[in-house]
């Protein structure tokens, strides 16, 4: 089964910036440069607990 890393990319970007936007994290920016959500989606394992790894 080949994947099609482009088209998975397209199909979950929507669920991830909207992912983003719950944590409150800064959409626009996400929109500009994708990594920009990296310090937000740490932020939030940083206050997850341990035992939910």
């Amino acid at each position: 089964m080949d994947i099609d890393i482009e088209e998975w990319a397209s199909g979950a970007r929507p669920a991830i910036r909207d992912m983003i936007d719950s944590l409150g994290g800064d959409v626009e920016a996400f929109d500009a440069d994708p990594l920009s959500a990296v310090a937000v989606l740490d932020d939030l394992i940083n206050r997850m607990p341990g035992r939910q790894f």
